[in-house]
């Protein structure tokens, strides 16, 4: 199993991309879909901590994310701020962050997440703020049913 730490968590999905209707000279107006400013800045904190990497652990986690796979993600923050600018404990669904966070570690890496067959998210409150991403090959779960059940122990006993 890999894991890495970032100390910061991805924005939620709705935050991540925006869309707007162009106007073209004598065509019909479509809809253009871009990435947001605050997403743009979360891409290039993960590529920024991804290469902290050294050669051996980045070349075992790519080829890890090469072959079936799973992936436990866990977004942790003491609060997270509100519309109306108060804070709160919970921050929406964390799955609604695991495509943002995933999709930018793994275009980061040069693969893509479609041999991640299980993604375990969850999200607590923390005094630091992070995510924590861990991979593990597909064939040691079905190997070890209780692997799954050990590393959730782990990760909450970790925080």
């Amino acid at each position: 199993m890999l894991t890495l730490k970032f100390p910061f968590i991805p924005p939620t999905a709705n935050h991540a991309q925006k869309s707007r209707i162009v106007k073209g000279k004598g065509k019909a107006p479509f809809m253009v879909r871009y990435n947001t400013p605050e997403y743009n800045a979360f891409k290039a904190n993960v590529e920024r901590e991804l290469g902290k990497l050294n050669e051996a652990t980045r070349a075992e986690l790519i080829a890890l994310m090469q072959a079936p796979h799973m992936m436990f993600m866990t977004i942790a923050s003491p609060n997270v701020l509100k519309k109306n600018g108060t804070t709160h404990k919970t921050f929406g669904d964390s799955d609604n962050r695991e495509k943002v966070g995933a999709d930018a570690i793994y275009n980061a890496l040069g693969t893509n997440d479609a041999y991640d067959y299980i993604p375990v998210t969850n999200k607590t409150v923390s005094d630091d703020t992070y995510t924590q991403v861990s991979w593990l090959p597909f064939k040691s779960w079905k190997e070890k049913d209780f692997i799954l059940v050990d590393h959730i122990r782990d990760v909450v006993e970790g925080l």
